[in-house]
């Protein structure tokens, strides 16, 4: 396993647990993802490494994660149509002989709370087939696996404009700068003008600061509002809005006037008279 695997949450609740496997199915944990800060409604996607100790060979088909503590409880974390129950999660990635090792990866929704919550999941592989099934956590090589997750109430991002121009000539860009924030993270800011196509996806300059640049060529003249929205990992924005107006660019000078282009045509005929 990659050293990345970060061995964390593998609470030492043994309880009353038989000492063989179940039909021959058995795991042993070996590791887990962190333990993450995510905002209700946002989704994360964790893992979990386990060894096959059995004397079954572990497939998509037969072996999938399940919950635990207590077995077959509906979780509140839950993604429908990825998740194939609230109670169990997701298969086995790949076939594990006995002996051999696996991971679970999975996504995880977080639920809708009004206060920050630590929430700990417990997990437990789970031999699902009708005619062939045990759960695998009968030994304390897997007892009382979880991962907590905390979870913080929702709140909308808030973004404001730095600057933005008053005025300018069509054709001139239209430089933005906003500041964004959020109670979890942003994940961008993107600046358009409202009702047109062709938003832009604004750069992180320096802390909370995003910049961008609309393009003022396609506009005719007049007063537009210009919009930067911010977006935080749960879906979650917020707008804010400022105008700009177009002005039409002045005609360019007329060229200088040189002798070169000039021609006079008096019309007249001049005689010159000697004198005597």
């Amino acid at each position: 396993l990659a050293a990345s695997t970060v061995a964390l949450g593998l609470a030492l609740a043994w309880g009353p647990a038989s000492a063989r496997a179940e039909n021959g199915w058995e795991a042993k944990w070996l590791g887990q993802s962190e333990y993450p800060t995510l905002e209700s409604g946002e989704t994360v996607t964790s893992h979990l490494d386990a060894r096959n100790v059995g004397q079954k060979t572990w497939t998509p088909s037969n072996t999938l994660l399940g919950t635990a503590n207590p077995r077959d409880r509906d979780s509140a974390f839950f993604v429908p149509g990825v998740w194939r129950s609230a109670e169990r999660i997701v298969p086995i990635e790949g076939t594990v002989a006995p002996g051999a090792s696996g991971r679970f990866t999975f996504p995880m929704r977080a639920p809708e709370v009004s206060a920050t919550t630590a929430m700990a999941e417990y997990f437990e592989p789970v031999a699902d087939d009708p005619a062939d099934n045990g759960w695998m956590g009968n030994t304390p090589d897997w007892s009382g696996v979880y991962l907590r997750y905390t979870v913080l109430a929702p709140q909308n991002p808030s973004v404001q404009f730095n600057s933005a121009p008053f005025a300018i000539n069509r054709g001139e860009p239209i430089e933005l700068a906003a500041t964004a924030t959020d109670n979890r993270a942003v994940s961008g800011v993107t600046f358009s003008i409202r009702g047109r196509q062709g938003a832009v996806a604004g750069e992180r300059s320096e802390g909370s600061t995003y910049t961008g640049r609309l393009d003022s060529s396609p506009l005719s003249p007049g007063t537009y509002t210009v919009a930067a929205r911010a977006t935080d990992p749960s879906g979650r924005s917020s707008e804010s809005t400022t105008s700009v107006t177009i002005r039409e660019p002045p005609a360019p000078p007329a060229p200088p006037v040189t002798n070169s282009d000039v021609t006079l045509d008096t019309g007249l005929a001049c005689t010159r008279q000697a004198r005597s």
